[in-house]
């Protein structure tokens, strides 16, 4: 050992070993810095990336699930429209044997025209009901009511707001209709004119 070293007293001892540690620090500081920098680079690289490809993988799925609905709507509002106009069709046919206990005179209002009438007012009540801007479960609810009971399907649209300030006369129509869909008893002239007045305003031409 050199003769300096030994020579050297307690606080240049104490000094030199401060140096000594204070250098050795920075040395590993340096070569800390040195190893892991680049990998620290990579590291943030890769969250930074995977960040990116779940956001765009989100997107996609979010996009998927509005198609799905909107396919489901569109779906919904076809198999509602066949469900109708099988249930008026019956209705129709149905009782198209039973005697009428009164014959219409030529000039009076028939069956067949509170028919036409009502069907106009049903295929506006279908349009309301599978309208796109409903949300998927909504109109699939309207989708599952028996079409046979026209007045429930107006009451939910009644309940969800769907009618406006017609609602009520909707219901009268859906009331009308279910009292003489099956023909075992005959409309009046007045109930066959009122029907004809609502389908003017719940579905006007053009």
């Amino acid at each position: 050992m050199p003769d300096w070293l030994i020579n050297l007293s307690q606080p240049q001892a104490t000094l030199g070993s401060g140096a000594i540690t204070f250098l050795g620090a920075i040395a590993a500081v340096l070569l800390g810095w040195g190893l892991f920098s680049g990998k620290v680079r990579d590291v943030k690289s890769a969250l930074d990336t995977t960040d990116k490809l779940l956001t765009e993988h989100q997107a996609r799925v979010q996009q998927s699930l509005a198609d799905i609905e909107e396919k489901l709507s569109s779906l919904t509002a076809s198999t509602a429209q066949i469900r109708a106009d099988v249930s008026d069709k019956q209705a129709v046919d149905e009782e198209a044997d039973v005697e009428h206990v009164e014959q219409s005179a030529p000039s009076e209002l028939t069956f067949d025209d509170l028919s036409s009438s009502w069907l106009k007012i049903r295929d506006r009540l279908e349009e309301i009901a599978s309208d796109s801007r409903i949300d998927g479960r909504t109109a699939a609810k309207y989708s599952r009511i028996d079409r046979r009971r026209y007045a429930d399907l107006v009451t939910s649209l009644i309940r969800d707001e769907q009618l406006g300030s017609n609602g009520k006369e909707f219901l009268e129509a859906a009331q009308i209709w279910a009292s003489h869909r099956s023909r075992k008893k005959a409309p009046s002239q007045e109930q066959i004119q009122r029907m004809a007045n609502l389908a003017l305003i719940l579905a006007p031409p053009g």
